[in-house]
């Protein structure tokens, strides 16, 4: 279950309400930080599906590190894609500290 999804009541049936209430509320905790914001714009920038072949490595004094699964989308994303993602991203709230985006395999 993640937080904003509907309910499943027959999953649900069993569970204590404070164990269901405590997993929303770390959720929603982590879709507020920094890394969620970053995800979200992240998700944002590249559509749908590139983010499915995509991962946040990490994230460190402005350099963001992206696993890209497919060797042929990781050649698409370093050649020709870097940097009109890199200004897409500086323009949304979660990814405006971007300095560069470095591209691996994974």
């Amino acid at each position: 279950m993640i937080f904003g999804d509907s309910v499943n009541y027959s999953e649900v049936k069993g569970k204590k309400a404070a164990s269901i209430v405590l997993r929303l509320v770390r959720k929603k905790k982590f879709y507020n930080s920094k890394y969620g914001a970053l995800l979200a714009a992240w998700k944002e920038v590249v559509g749908p599906e590139i983010y499915k072949t995509t991962k946040i490595m990490s994230y460190r004094e402005g350099k963001l590190k992206i696993g890209v699964s497919s060797p042929v989308l990781l050649h698409e994303l370093k050649g020709f894609m870097r940097q009109s993602i890199l200004e897409e991203l500086k323009r949304t709230d979660g990814g405006q500290d971007i300095e560069d985006i470095v591209f691996l395999a994974g």
